[in-house]
């Protein structure tokens, strides 16, 4: 298997996905829907994420530690330096109770668990502000370390019974089941059920999945990705990479902070990312390609 090549599509969707999320947290009325730049941030983590195991294990290289090593090589320096700097501010502008409200939440980020913080907290991400929650932005983070602890494994047996999209699949559908109970009826979740949906791996976990099983889907059809000759091909994935961008894009909008979510609204960005993401390998001349990919947002997303 090759080694993937630089997608600079891809860091352009990360530039988009970190800069929404920015942007909803200086000003909500700016962006109502911002905040699904996580979204759009998980899709992109489950597709690198599960196209690095999947090239690792078909060369006999991948490992656990080495896995997990150069995940903490990337993560722990910076979410380090942001819990220090939190709660040093802290320090010099909370209030008693918010210093340890603070406490709290940088002591659970510190064992990647700041969701499950705020799941039993029952901090609704709906009515916080980010003034007086510098580390309200872990809680992704704690979805995604938890995923990289558990997703490996799992990819391993799937592959050991040669049955790897089967299991995607199936992970892909519970996690959907899961959060759509968990929003609509999720009398018997301890704390609260809506929260619960929104900050939980597994309710969270189809929007990784879904990266991961386009993953899945390129290393097992390694001509998906080649450029087409056919000129039918080429102009109809060029449109479906520029009805994901505006897919990625309209969600900003169309998404409020009275919709349901996960379901059924983080569809929107999510197959919007997943469109793009298909798309961007073969149609490097296409509208959405060439925009995604200008030297701004490439250097955004690789910061």
């Amino acid at each position: 298997m090759k080694h993937m090549k630089y997608r600079a599509d891809i860091d352009g969707l990360r530039a988009i996905a970190v800069l929404s999320v920015v942007i909803f947290h200086l000003n909500k009325q700016w962006l109502p829907g911002g905040f699904v730049g996580v979204d759009v941030f998980f899709v992109i983590s489950g597709f690198l994420i599960t196209s690095i195991i999947l090239r690792e294990c078909s060369a006999g290289t991948f490992t656990m530690r080495n896995f997990l090593v150069r995940r903490i090589r990337r993560i722990l320096p910076a979410s380090t330096a942001v819990i220090l700097a939190s709660l040093l501010a802290g320090l010099a502008f909370y209030d008693a109770e918010s210093l340890q409200k603070l406490g709290a939440q940088a002591l659970f980020s510190c064992f990647s668990a700041a969701n499950v913080h705020m799941w039993i907290a029952s901090q609704d991400y709906w009515v916080l502000d980010a003034e007086s929650n510098s580390l309200l932005h872990m809680w992704s983070l704690g979805v995604e370390e938890q995923f990289y602890l558990v997703f490996p494994v799992v990819i391993m047996l799937a592959l050991r019974i040669r049955k790897c999209g089967v299991v995607l699949a199936i992970g892909f559908i519970l996690s959907v089941i899961a959060s759509w109970y968990m929003l609509f009826n999720g009398k018997f979740i301890p704390f609260n059920g809506s929260i619960a949906a929104f900050y939980l791996i597994p309710s969270r976990g189809w929007e990784l999945l879904a990266g991961g099983i386009l993953a899945w889907y390129f290393e097992t059809h390694p001509t998906t990705a080649t450029i087409s000759s056919n000129k039918n091909a080429a102009k109809a994935k060029s449109l479906i990479a520029l009805a994901g961008l505006a897919m990625i894009v309209a969600s900003f909008w169309i998404v409020s902070l009275e919709a349901n979510f996960p379901l059924p609204w983080a569809v929107l960005p999510v197959l919007g990312t997943c469109m793009v993401i298909y798309t961007g390998t073969s149609q490097r001349s296409s509208l959405a390609f060439r925009f995604l990919s200008n030297p701004t947002f490439n250097f955004i997303g690789d910061f």
